[in-house]
């Protein structure tokens, strides 16, 4: 006879007590297989189970007989006992998903209590062995197994599979024997094996719950994930959130031959507009879009939580989102991504300024082992342009025992592509000779005048690194990013015959080009870990993004034969520093668990214009008829333009979270925000819900007051731009000045100051789990926006010239709806399939317009202060938006297919309703089949866009341009679909 003696033992499920005796509810062919390995161990002995207080005693009597008549004893207690324990995790599952986890350095039975809650899995361990051992924190991304491993260093403590459960023990290979006899039976030392696979029998691997409640359909979703962002302190699931998010992985991202996280974001989150071009100028390279169709800097970027540093350039001549300076995301280099955390609502009084319609942060990748490299080709259907070659790279580093540093590059080449047509013949290029005769040279010149409708040419390098390192529970981190990256915009040509070409210099015309080369680099470091209870977290970042601007191609025609033919525009800085400390807490209050979070931050930031040299600005003398001044393309930045604008602003905020009970959870927080500029001061304030109906039904919600602060650019930007205009019947150069609303300049015309832009924003959603693997989240949202800043319409001030400025002059409402469904299916020999479908209705009117300041009285005006195209700007975003998308996986075989309905775009002319122009709605469909080789190789071949679909005809192509004909907004673009193909490696 053998007896098993747990003395002083509670067994434990994370998160869940058991101080009685606790047996498994398994179906009859899910137990046997576990006897019979028992009996093989135990040489067919009989199991009987008796509770105590303090714990267990289990008694194993020989006899093979009676091992069915004990499987039928507990059988019958599970028909009694109210316990319920979920099916085991597959094992392949807990060594590959990925889980964003926060744990702090404290008692391993604490760590693995909120791991639990944190993945909703569970664990089997000793309670008592488990609280006098500490834990090592654990921040990041992880695998399961992973983050135990990384929990548990140090401990004597080890996580594995015994019999296919998943089980804590110690590294010694007996238990302690105790010399205390029960009912007069010898206690022996067992195998460690054999204690595990006796608790796994009883308890499982899956998701247990106490005696008095039932399993969690929500805690059990194969499809659920661990977010970090949404609430403070200690992170909750995507389905247990009060308001709704996504989180996407690696893979998701790179299931696409985009141009990085942008393009990648456009696909995959239903509320998200990212337009090809939102305008020309600097607005054509800025990689940027928008939540729930507001600006982009309507949205809160963070990097690893913390605050990401905006783009030195401002979309100053753009049809959507003029005037926004938002952070470019095209800047974080895409192999270092590990997940992408998309929180679709109002959280300024958490995050502070610009988290109107939302947060996105990015998760960088922190193994500590291991890489992979990547090298991708592709190339337009037509015309065979727009080849684009991106190589990609990143390895991981182990720091001593306690550390890591994961390294991440991509280069990427950008190819330049064109819809542009050739003019007609008739189209006259040259002077007429003396007495009216035709130029010979009309007939040999290329009548590809336009090449620059498309995809402009751009070379990216981005480098990234993410570290960190413990010392006795404190977490030393720091992690960065640096871009370098050269676009090329080549502008509208310049016939020979037009007044700002000297015929001298360039006899056939010219197209000037504009060479903005970028260094964008930001650092982060910090310290976190646990004092008395409270986990804190203090840390600074630093962010820096610098333009240099020139022009080549091109004349000064003011200066006549004399011009140069290159010029230095001028350079943009845009900086910021923010210090911070958080503080969490987690409390037991009332049955309930209570989080209460605290912190400080201060932030300063500077924007700089330096000017270009004086002939890019300059008006000659020695110019012909109406040259314009300055250089052709992009006038330089003018001495008087020049600013150096720094501010700084100081915030408190707390936050409170309590799960009032299992199936009810609220959260408040609030925050004060002091700026030294004109911004003033700000208060927000947000509450939060979630109630669970039933198992698989719950509801939320949420209330918030937000504010985006003024961004510097828009206070300080000035320029003097050139755009084509349909002014007559025919295009026209316009040159459009750019003004600071506090110049003297810009308050003659009724500018004033800017101030903060404040928001109410309202939602209410539900989240049904009608089965494990099959998810559909609903929520409707409403945001009301004052005080919006907007750029004016172009105001004449001479022939073919007019200023614009910013200002705070409109009110808008935004109502919309997102539906998400995810299914997730295992057909065995079929492979696996994950299905996603998404929706989004989006709607913004004006609800306000500020009347025209008495400035302006008698100054010819289009429509007001505001034409009818810069209101449509601002409502007239593509909805709705659908997709649908299958990842199947088949052993070495995976096919991933996307179909999205992009929906249709308006220009809306200045001042005639008659002469709007609309682009149709389009699906696009998106393919990658995918194998993988030799275990670590993976080729991809794939097409976007794979039916070659381009947005409707709107108009057609200018006569003496041979553009136009494309709504350039599109989501979609307008260069037609591309192929690619992608040799990736795991090492």
């Amino acid at each position: 006879m053998a007896i098993i003696l747990f003395k002083k033992i509670t067994p434990r499920v994370a998160g869940f007590s058991f101080p009685k005796v606790i047996v498994h509810t398994r179906p009859l062919k899910m137990v046997l297989p576990w006897i019979v390995s028992m009996e093989k161990e135990i040489k067919y002995q009989q199991v009987y189970f008796v509770g105590r207080e303090d714990g267990w005693v289990i008694y194993l009597k020989s006899a093979l007989f009676k091992t069915l008549q004990a499987l039928a004893f507990v059988c019958l207690l599970s028909l009694w006992l109210p316990i319920n324990i979920a099916k085991a995790d597959n094992n392949a599952e807990i060594t590959t998903k990925q889980y964003v986890i926060n744990l702090p350095s404290q008692s391993v039975a604490d760590s693995l209590n909120d791991l639990a809650k944190q993945t909703g899995a569970q664990f089997l361990f000793s309670y008592d062995l488990a609280e006098n051992k500490t834990a090592k924190s654990v921040r990041g991304s992880f695998t399961l197994s992973d983050a135990l491993e990384q929990m548990l260093e140090g401990t004597g403590l080890k996580s594995g599979f015994d019999n296919g459960f998943l089980s804590i023990f110690s590294l010694q290979n007996t238990m302690e024997p105790n010399d205390q006899n029960i009912n007069g039976r010898e206690e022996v030392n067992v195998k460690r094996n054999m204690i595990t696979s006796v608790l796994a029998f009883l308890l499982g691997s899956g998701i247990a719950q106490s005696q008095d409640t039932n399993v969690n359909k929500a805690d059990e979703s194969e499809i659920d994930t661990v977010i970090t962002i949404g609430t403070r302190g200690k992170p909750r699931s995507v389905l247990k959130s009060a308001v709704p998010a996504d989180v996407f992985s690696a893979d998701d991202l790179e299931r696409r031959a985009n141009d990085g996280l942008i393009d990648a974001l456009n696909f995959l989150t239903p509320s998200y507009n990212a337009p090809t071009r939102a305008g020309g100028g600097t607005a054509s390279i800025i990689a940027t879009g928008a939540l729930r169709g507001l600006n982009p800097d309507h949205t809160l970027i963070l990097v690893n939580g913390k605050r990401r540093h905006k783009s030195s350039l401002i979309m100053a001549v753009s049809s959507l989102y003029n005037g926004s300076a938002p952070v470019d995301l095209d800047m974080i280099p895409l192999s270092a991504i590990k997940t992408v955390e998309v929180l679709r609502d109002g959280a300024a009084a958490q995050y502070g300024s610009d988290a109107i319609a939302g947060v996105i942060n990015i998760i960088l990748k922190d193994s500590d082992e291991g890489g992979s490299a990547s090298t991708t080709y592709s190339e337009n259907f037509d015309n065979g342009d727009g080849q684009r070659y991106m190589f990609t790279g990143n390895l991981g580093f182990s720091l001593g025992q306690n550390g890591f540093l994961n390294l991440s590059t991509v280069y990427k080449h950008q190819e330049d592509s064109n819809r542009a047509v050739r003019l007609d013949p008739s189209v006259r290029l040259f002077p007429d000779l003396p007495g009216g005769g035709l130029d010979p040279r009309e007939g040999t010149i290329d009548r590809l005048v336009t090449t620059n409708y498309g995809r402009f040419p751009q070379e990216t390098l981005s480098l990234s690194a993410n570290a960190g390192y413990e010392i006795e529970g404190t977490e030393l981190y720091m992690f960065g990013t640096f871009t370098d990256r050269a676009s090329h915009l080549n502008f509208s040509y310049r016939e020979p015959n037009d007044p700002n070409n000297i015929t001298e210099i360039f006899p056939f015309g010219f197209r000037p080009a504009v060479l903005i080369e970028e260094t964008d680099f930001e650092v982060a470091a910090g310290i976190r870990g646990n004092v008395s209870g409270w986990d804190y977290d203090a840390s600074f970042n630093f962010g820096k993004d610098s333009a240099h601007e020139s022009v080549s191609n091109t004349v000064n025609a003011s200066l006549g034969r004399l011009s140069p033919t290159s010029f230095i525009i001028g350079e943009l800085i845009s900086s910021e520093w923010v210090t911070q400390i958080d503080l969490t807490r987690s409390f037991d209050f009332r049955g309930g668990e209570l989080q209460t979070s605290f912190g400080a931050l201060y932030r300063s930031e500077n924007y700089t214009m330096i000017a270009g040299e004086t002939a890019s600005y300059i008006a000659g003398t020695d110019g012909v008829g109406n040259a314009s001044p300055g250089s052709q393309g992009g006038q330089g930045i003018r001495p008087s333009n020049e600013t150096d604008t720094t501010r700084g602003n100081i915030a408190v905020y707390g936050e409170v979270g309590y799960d009032i009970t299992d199936r009810a959870y609220i959260s408040a927080a609030t925050r004060f925000e002091s700026y030294d500029d004109a911004s003033g001061e700000t208060l927000t304030g947000k509450l939060a819900g979630r109630y669970e109906f039933t198992d698989w039904i719950s509801a939320r919600g949420a209330v918030s007051t937000g504010f985006r602060a003024p961004g510097l650019a828009q206070s300080a930007f000035s320029a003097t731009t050139s755009q084509f205009r349909t002014i007559t019947a025919v295009q026209e150069l316009y040159l459009i000045n750019t003004l600071p609303p506090t110049s003297e300049e810009a308050l003659a015309f009724g500018a004033t100051p800017l101030k903060p832009e404040k928001s109410l924003n309202l939602s209410l959603g539900f989240v049904l789990i009608p089965t494990d693997n099959f998810t559909v989240t609903v929520d409707a949202y409403q945001i009301n926006l004052d005080d919006r800043i907007a750029s004016t319409s172009t105001i004449p001030t001479a022939a073919l010239e007019a200023v614009q400025f910013y200002t705070n002059a409109i009110d808008t409402r935004t109502r919309g709806i997102d539906i998400v469904a995810t299914l997730k299916q295992d057909l065995d020999v079929f492979g696996q399939f994950t299905w996603i479908a998404s929706y989004n209705y989006n709607d913004t009117i004006i609800q306000n317009i500020a009347p025209t300041p008495s400035e302006l009285v008698g100054i010819p005006l289009v429509n007001g202060l505001f034409d009818r195209a810069r209101q449509g700007s601002l409502t007239e975003i593509p909805s709705p938006k659908i997709n649908l998308g299958l990842n199947w996986d088949l052993n070495n075989l995976s096919v991933n297919a996307k179909l999205t309905r992009f929906g249709g775009t308006s220009v809306i002319h200045r001042s005639n309703p008659d002469n709007d122009l609309f682009s149709d709605a389009k699906w696009i469909a998106d393919l990658e089949i995918a194998y993988v080789f030799d275990e670590i190789y993976r080729l991809a071949i794939g097409a976007n866009n794979i039916f070659n679909t381009y947005p409707t005809e709107i108009r057609t192509p200018s006569r003496t341009r041979g553009s136009g004909q494309y709504d350039s907004t599109s989501p979609f673009g307008f260069t037609g679909g591309s192929y690619y193909v992608r040799l990736s490696t795991n090492f």
